[in-house]
């Protein structure tokens, strides 16, 4: 049975898994553990998926036993119990998975974060960079020089937000530029004037040079920048020549400039370097962040009109973004839901109409959007999948949708997210239930809130959604807090 399958028939994935449990051996048996443990986290329940996961964790499966310590390492901190994820993580680490232990090193250090244990996340991340891992080495980078900026160690989150913007993963270089813009904007004077220099570091020059720098022999700018003070310079070790990129307006490339400078006399002053154009990427992000502005000032129909001309438009030139594609879908599906025309958006959010939809949704489920958005989408799908005819099916799905919405917020710390996901839950309910919810429904929402730590004041007795993310993401704050509600309230 696919994953698919088990959304759309929880029970009989349930007996299914439980019976391959059983019948099976090896692999077989502790995948069949392991996804009896996502399908129980899904649907809220913890203790049942607690046990499935230890069981595959118990397995000793070389493939499945680190993924399923990871698994519940995050069960166990969204349940409240520290020691037993800390303990969870540590197996998983332990195990040297390619994947799986840099994925636990990553979690386990945003959660010492949470937890106020910084030097215990920042040595996490580390290890996590140091991994080389191609996705969670990545974001460990950008995270740790979050976490350096935020403990105004200015010198440190600077060389992380460099190597990335070096790393010539475009994803990764686009967070590493955005972390040095924050830099300037709360830290101009840190880049109005070179830090002090205290003297050649070889140890950061060996890892910021291609050569080691005590075989370089010769160097000097590149042809037509001497005297412009920023740009290649070019090093020579006996017959190995190498090209670096130096702006000495960075403390970074200050102490190698500088490095150069006693050593081969390159010398020049510091001048502001051109400010390089627009990319078509940032203008159509641009673009996309006015198109969503309509809907947080009430002007659902015109965001819906700009948003289907842009869609429109990747068709007609046959350049496709998925990111950009799936940010318009995503706020296409905002403006439809806003206006309450359920009808278009269950359409496009199935991926039936337009016969475009079906690439959109493709866009939106493929890991192109951030988080946060991806919670936002989840909601979106728990409001449609609530307006099923069958009770089972709107019960099952809607639960489903909201529980993935409330998981990404409880481990992000997203409190706005994580209320509305559970207020509009409510409302569901009440809708499927045609207002009748069984207690056994209201209390498992109220054990979950209960957890994620929220007050009883959350609840709304409208729907609502979040704001979304930013186009051009801002890697170093937090989301804005405005939201939307369907016009006539909760329907």
């Amino acid at each position: 049975m696919t994953p698919e399958d088990a959304v759309r028939e929880p029970e009989r994935a349930r007996e299914v898994y439980r019976g391959s449990v059983i019948r099976e051996t090896g692999r077989e048996a502790a995948e069949a553990a392991f996804l009896l443990g996502a399908l129980e986290r899904n649907l809220g329940r913890t203790i049942e998926a607690r046990a499935a996961f230890e069981l595959a964790a118990a397995s000793g499966d070389a493939e499945v036993g680190p993924k399923a310590w990871g698994n519940l390492a995050v069960l166990e901190a969204m349940d409240g119990r520290p020691g037993e994820a800390r303990a969870a993580f540590q197996k998983a680490i332990d195990s040297g998975h390619p994947d799986h232990a840099p994925q636990a090193l990553f979690n386990r250090a945003a959660f010492e974060r949470r937890q106020g244990e910084t030097e215990t996340a920042r040595e996490l991340y580390r290890r996590a960079v140091e991994s080389g891992h191609h996705e969670h080495g990545r974001k460990a980078l950008i995270n740790l020089g979050n976490l350096e900026l935020e403990q105004g160690r200015l010198g440190e989150a600077e060389e992380l937000f460099r190597r990335a913007a070096e790393s010539g993963d475009p994803d990764t270089a686009e967070r590493g530029r955005a972390g040095l813009r924050k830099m300037k904007e709360s830290h101009p004077s840190y880049f109005d004037s070179p830090p002090p220099y205290t003297g050649a570091d070889l140890e950061f020059l060996r890892r910021h040079l291609p050569v080691d720098p005590e075989r370089i022999d010769r160097a000097h700018w590149a042809a037509g920048r001497a005297g412009y003070g920023h740009g290649p310079v070019e090093i020579w070790a006996g017959d190995e020549e190498h090209v670096v990129y130096l702006d000495p307006r960075y403390a970074a490339d200050f102490k190698i400039y500088m490095f150069l400078k006693e050593r081969f006399g390159l010398d020049a002053a510091p001048k502001e370097p051109e400010t390089p154009p627009e990319s078509e990427f940032d203008a159509a992000c641009r673009r996309g962040e006015k198109i969503d502005a309509l809907l947080w000032e009430n002007r659902p129909d015109e965001a819906e009109e700009k948003h289907r001309a842009a869609l429109a438009g990747f068709h007609a030139s046959g350049r496709v973004d998925a990111f950009l594609v799936a940010k318009h879908a995503l706020g296409l599906l905002y403006a439809l839901v806003s206006q309450k025309r359920h009808g278009e958006a269950h359409a496009l959010w199935t991926g039936r109409t337009p016969p475009e939809s079906e690439l959109w949704v493709h866009c939106l489920e493929s890991g192109q959007i951030g988080g946060r958005d991806s919670a936002c989408y989840a909601l979106l799908g728990a409001y449609l999948a609530s307006l099923a005819t069958d009770r089972h099916q709107a019960l099952e799905s809607m639960k489903h949708q909201s529980a993935l919405a409330v998981e990404w917020a409880v481990e992000h710390g997203d409190a706005e997210v994580c209320s509305s996901a559970l207020s509009n839950w409510r409302l569901h309910l009440y809708e499927i239930y045609e207002g009748g919810a069984p207690p056994s429904e209201t209390r498992e929402l109220q054990d979950l809130a209960r957890r994620a730590g929220l007050q009883g004041g959350f609840w709304s007795d409208q729907l609502w959604f979040p704001r979304l993310s930013p186009w051009r993401v801002d890697w170093t704050a937090p989301d804005a807090v405005t939201s939307i509600r369907p016009e006539g309230g909760s329907g």
